[in-house]
This record gives structure tokens, sequence and C-alpha cells, in this order.
């Protein structure tokens, strides 16, 4: 259930959609959580949590197991109790059902985040984007046909569908959330909940007839070649010899983090195509 909530507080982007009461009732959770993480000690790298909003290390710190590059997938699978979650770094899904997953004895659920790569299979245009090809989905499958896999909740879920079903019953998608605390915005995690106080709590919302339709904030990168084609579809840098479109029905501007926070709130739409991996912050 925590999974749920978390979802609820960080999926809804729209002011307009959020009520004032979950607004501040997630500001009230993360004050009241943060002040009892501001009593932990730490060196070096900032792991701590966000909760109530969803991050990677988020999901990390409530699981029972972690497989990933800080211990290195030094994790004990006969360990593994039943209903125990297993953290795995996106990096090390290839690794861990091939290496670990038949080692473990009881059955268990599996929380795949924080990396780029797709989980439980390496998406089709992997090598477009400099990314390894792999497949595990049939080991899940497997896993979960015996009854030892309960679900595995997944960050860029990608999987090769040989049904005619819509998606595995064991696979649930995850959102990214926000960035960790290690990060250069995931530092500053108060500033969603002084948005939710600034665009929220304290301010109506535009209604519709008032409100742009579409918000571009993002730039062309060589390594996401997914935005340079949006932005050449819509015109905004478009291809040689074509001109500008007139009157564009989207905003496209470049925002800070904050200013973004607030943009969120005012468009009914925001254009976000994949990023380094299929999703994006």
């Amino acid at each position: 259930t925590w999974i749920c909530v978390w979802i609820l507080v960080v999926c809804v982007a729209s002011a307009s959609f959020l009520p004032k009461k979950v607004a501040e009732w997630a500001i009230q959770e993360f004050n009241r959580l943060e002040e009892e993480r501001g009593k932990i000690s730490w060196r070096g790298v900032d792991r701590r949590e966000s909760s109530p909003f969803i991050s990677g290390d988020t999901l990390r710190h409530h699981s029972q197991h972690i497989c990933e590059d800080f211990n290195r997938c030094r994790m004990d699978p006969e360990a593994v109790k039943t209903g125990d979650v297993i953290f795995v770094k996106s990096d090390f899904f290839d690794f861990f059902a091939k290496q670990v997953t038949p080692r473990i004895r009881n059955p268990y659920i599996v929380v795949s985040h924080n990396g780029d790569l797709s989980a439980p299979d390496g998406q089709d245009d992997a090598g477009r984007i400099g990314m390894p090809r792999y497949v595990t989905s049939d080991i899940l499958a497997e896993e979960y046909r015996k009854g030892r896999l309960l679900a595995h909740h997944g960050q860029n879920l990608w999987w090769v569908n040989r049904t005619f079903e819509e998606r595995p019953p064991w696979a649930h998608c995850l959102p990214i959330g926000s960035e960790n605390r290690q990060w250069n915005i995931g530092k500053n995690v108060k500033a969603y909940t002084d948005a939710l106080k600034s665009f929220v709590i304290n301010r109506e919302p535009l209604p519709d007839s008032q409100r742009p339709l579409l918000l571009i904030a993002f730039y062309p990168k060589s390594r996401v070649p997914d935005r340079h084609k949006v932005l050449s579809v819509l015109r905004v840098f478009p291809p040689k010899g074509v001109e500008k479109m007139q009157n564009p029905f989207y905003n496209y501007t470049d925002l800070n983090h904050w200013e973004w926070l607030e943009a969120i709130t005012h468009h009914k739409f925001v254009l976000a195509p994949f990023g380094h991996g299929l999703d994006t912050h």
C-alpha cells in the first residue's frame, strides 16, 4: 500500500487535479519524517529516503535486500524470507535474474529502479542509444509460474511480449519519481513541499480556458535522440528548409527547477519523451 500512496502523491502533476487536503497531508508527513531523517548521521553519499515522495532510494529504503553497485549485489539469497522485497538497481537486473534468483528459496517481490536500463528486458532500440540488450522476462515468468516470484515492480518496464496479453500479470510499472538526494536537484527535497504550498495551497488553479495546452521544457541531447525528433516534428527546431510553426499550440521554454514546478501546474499537459531511459524526471 505504501507504493500506492507515493504514486498518488507524486504522479498527479496538475494543481487542478490535486486537492489541497492531499497537498497539506504531503507537507505535514514530509516534515514529520524529515525531522526524523535529520537525526540520521551519514558520511559520503546521502542515501536517505524522501517519503512520502517517491524516489529510487525511497523504494530502496523499504526493501529487505539490495542488489546494486554499492554492494556488488552481494546479497544472501538464502536469507530471503517469504514476502521479502528485493531492490535491484536496473544495471544489475540481468545478473540478478540469471545468477541470484535460482538460489532464492522463498517467494519474493522484486523492485527495480535507480538506473537508465529497462527491465526485465533490454528495450528494442538499446543499441541505438548505447545500452545493452538482454532478456530475462522468460526467467521471471517461470519464477511466477512456480509461485516463487510474487511481483516485479519496475521503473522503465519493458518486456518481450510473446502472448496476446497486454502485460505479464507479475509486472507492474513504477514512475522514476524525484531525483535521489545524492544528485544535484535531489539534494533539496523540500523544494517539492514549498512548491505544493506556493502553487497548490496558496493559489487558486487557473480556469481551463486560461491554461496553456502543452509545456515543452527540454532541449535536444545527443544521447537522447527521441527528444530531437520530437522537437523537429513540432518545428521547434525544424529541418533545414522548413519554417518554424506559426502560432504554435505549445509553450517551449527553458526553465530552472523551481520555474518548472510552477509551470506544470499551469499547463494542461507536459511533454516528456524518452530521456536517458524510458522515463524522465
